[in-house]
C-alpha cells in the first residue's frame, strides 16, 4: 500500500514481513510507534497509503493537503 523510510506496509497500516523490508537498512519503524511521528505527504494518488499508516499507527500527526485531507476523512 505503502512505505515511509523505506519500510512497506499494507492497507492496514502493518509492516510487510518479506519482500524489500527483510533488507531495510535504515531505523526501524515502530509500531505501533511509541513517539510523536509527523507525516509531510501531499498528493491526492497518495490518500489511501496515508489512511493506512495512519490505521496502523505508523504515524500519528499529518501535514498535508485540503484535497487530500478531505480524502481521507471520506474514506476513513
Amino acid at each position: 500500500m505503502g512505505e515511509i523510510a523505506g519500510w512497506a506496509f499494507d492497507a492496514e497500516g502493518r509492516l510487510l514481513q518479506q519482500g524489500t523490508n527483510t533488507r531495510v537498512a535504515g531505523v526501524p519503524l515502530q509500531q505501533p510507534g511509541q513517539r510523536l511521528t509527523i507525516g509531510v505527504v501531499g498528493g491526492i494518488r497518495k490518500a489511501e497509503a496515508i489512511l493506512a499508516a495512519l490505521k496502523g499507527c505508523l504515524i500519528s500527526g499529518l501535514i498535508t493537503d485540503e484535497a487530500v485531507a478531505t480524502a481521507i476523512l471520506a474514506k476513513g
